[in-house]
């Protein structure tokens, strides 16, 4: 499948807050993959396991091609077979391979990844759309 969303960061924090889109979800196993970005313009897929442990399939350094906070982010995520590709602003960013997880739900997601809790982050979603490749 391929998800689409436009994606707007409406806050100020400057912590590691992350957000968009979730594939493959299993809602008894809380096992599925995450594809985003982070505030700083760092992108990155990853697959979660019983919705604890986060295990980095690929991620890039701050791009360019990642907006700054009001304004808007379309990102995309392929999730075709045991290919998962992310495009942010219709650039791909990351590609990675991965058959764990075969099929299930799909949504968004704001994740905060500080330690300590403190950094809060908001995100308008927009446009979201689920398609077949």
């Amino acid at each position: 499948m391929i998800l689409e969303v436009d994606a707007t960061r409406i806050d100020d924090d400057f912590g590691a807050p992350s957000w968009g889109i979730v594939c493959r979800l299993d809602p008894d196993s809380s096992d599925y993959y995450l594809m985003g970005i982070y505030n700083d313009g760092e992108s990155f897929i990853s697959r979660v396991q019983n919705g604890e442990s986060n295990i980095v399939l690929a991620e890039a350094r701050s791009s360019d091609v990642v907006r700054g906070r009001s304004e808007v982010n379309h990102i995309r995520a392929d999730c075709v077979g045991s290919k998962l590709t992310l495009y942010v602003n219709d650039r791909r960013l990351l590609e990675a391979e991965d058959s764990e997880y075969a099929s299930g739900q799909s949504g968004l997601f704001v994740r905060n990844d500080s330690d300590n809790g403190s950094f809060k982050t908001n995100v308008l979603f927009d446009d979201f759309s689920i398609s077949s490749p």
